[in-house]
């Protein structure tokens, strides 16, 4: 690595180090004022005494590896869910260790309010991981962020990697090209071919990559693995039969011998314990909010057209069993009947209707069900089904009995998993995906489940649904 690469990962970090203690600061002052202000009796000078804390907070974030520890010099990220994870677990050590110690150690026999110390730490859960989200996304944006990377190999597996590390260069590897194995698979137009992986040794000092990725279909051997890995710092090997299959990955020593744990987290009683009371707790929370919301939505589709004000279609629940699920209506009262009418008129429209199964420009939407669609609003009569036990707040897409066959070998994942009213797919471009990009999306949330990317799929909901990304 060069001095210039050197000097930009360490001001991105002092910038993350910055942002993350200048966040903990201002919420923990404005608490302070809050408390203030109710209480004008609380002295504010004793808790301008605190500030040394903010050195233990960031040594405890560095050990956590929020700021990537050694990572930081490759530039790769923590993912989404891991780097939500980490910062959750250790900010709330933080501040129990700090309640702890205001509890046993009182200057003067003085107790600091226990109520800016919960509003800081909670306030500090929703913050700082949006401040980072927003930091991350202005360093992509000056092209700050992350680093050069190849690919090994050319089928079908180089093409994958390559176009979830161009849609998601949050994850810190930029895709500069590929090495070919000799394959004809056709790549992206974007990806240019650096060569032939019998050039790539005498290439390899030329790079400015850092990072490889070997990606061959079938199987590889071994001697590959060394031999690419002695000249890039740093090599990824992406086995074709793990492609979907990450977090649920625990490695294990046999003795000297490498074996890799894949945990099914949704399989295990007391995890799908955690996450049934996790959709029961969020969804009693919402409704609260959600019923004056309902109510309004209600009255404007009933004044808007002729017809009932619910919609209810039957779907596949888990154990392919048959669930009745509840949507505000958004269409025309006989829009069902005309459908077969409506794609024999255009071969247009029955393309778009295989890909997607859905129109961008259907014409039985009503004008208050366009709204409700670009919205999502029309889901929420589904938090009923959450709260009957027929659906998860997150989960695979909800699919009719026709779609079944479009999940080919992944049937299964609906004996598995409870079908959800939001899931991956639909915060990874909602209906712009086309049914592969969906299967294979459901299909990675159901291997590698945690409250971490339920808590992830939730607040990116939010934020597509605000920003309308993706809506159809």
């Amino acid at each position: 690595m060069n001095q210039s690469d050197r000097l930009r990962f360490f001001t991105i970090k002092m910038f993350r180090i910055a942002i993350d203690l200048l966040t903990i600061s201002l919420l923990f002052e404005g608490f302070v004022l809050i408390k203030h202000t109710l209480d004008p009796a609380l002295p504010l000078h004793r808790y301008d005494h605190l500030w040394p804390f903010l050195f233990p907070v960031w040594i405890v974030f560095e050990k956590t590896g929020l700021y990537e520890g050694a990572a930081i010099h490759a530039g790769a990220s923590l993912g989404p869910t891991e780097e939500l994870r980490r910062l959750f677990y250790a900010t709330t050590a933080i501040f129990i260790t700090i309640g702890f110690a205001n509890y046993c150690y009182r200057p003067n026999d003085y107790l600091f309010s226990r109520a800016v110390f919960i509003g800081t730490w909670l306030s500090c859960l929703v913050c700082i991981p949006l401040n980072r989200l927003l930091f991350r996304k202005l360093c992509i944006r000056l092209g700050c962020h992350g680093v050069p990377a190849v690919i090994i190999g050319g089928g079908e597996l180089a093409k994958t990697l390559f176009k979830n590390m161009r849609d998601h260069p949050e994850y810190g590897l930029n895709p500069i090209g590929y090495f070919t194995d000799g394959s004809d698979y056709p790549m992206p137009k974007e990806a240019p071919c650096l060569g032939t992986i019998e050039e790539l040794p005498g290439n390899a000092s030329k790079l400015a990559a850092k990072y490889a990725i070997l990606a061959m279909d079938g199987h590889i051997d071994c001697t590959l693995i060394k031999r690419y890995g002695t000249l890039f710092p740093h090599l990824l090997f992406v086995p074709e039969s793990l492609l979907h299959t990450s977090s649920g990955i625990i490695p294990k020593d046999i003795s000297g011998t490498l074996g890799l744990e894949i945990r099914h987290n949704l399989q295990i009683p007391h995890i799908h314990f955690l996450k049934r009371s996790l959709d029961y707790l969020l969804t009693i929370a919402l409704l609260p909010a959600s019923l004056p919301v309902m109510a309004l939505i209600a009255l404007a589709v009933k004044l808007d057209s002729p017809g009932p004000v619910f919609f209810s279609h039957q779907r596949i629940g888990k154990k392919r069993r048959p669930i009745t699920i509840y949507k505000f209506r958004t269409m025309t009262e006989h829009a069902a009947d005309e459908l077969p009418q409506l794609l024999a008129d255009s071969a247009e429209r029955k393309q778009e209707w295989d890909t997607y199964g859905k129109l961008e420009h259907d014409p039985r939407i009503t004008k208050v069900g366009r709204w409700l669609r670009k919205t999502s609003l029309d889901e929420l009569p589904q938090l009923l089904n959450v709260l009957q036990g027929r659906l998860a707040l997150v989960g695979p897409r909800p699919i009719v009995t026709a779609e079944l066959e479009v999940y080919g070998d992944e049937q299964d994942l609906f004996d598995r998993v409870m079908p959800g009213l939001t899931g991956l797919w639909q915060v990874s471009g909602r209906n712009h995906l086309n049914y592969a990009d969906r299967v294979r999306l459901d299909n990675y949330y159901a291997n590698n489940w945690s409250v971490w990317l339920d808590l992830y799929i939730l607040a990116k909901t939010v934020y597509a649904v605000l920003f309308r990304h993706g809506a159809r």
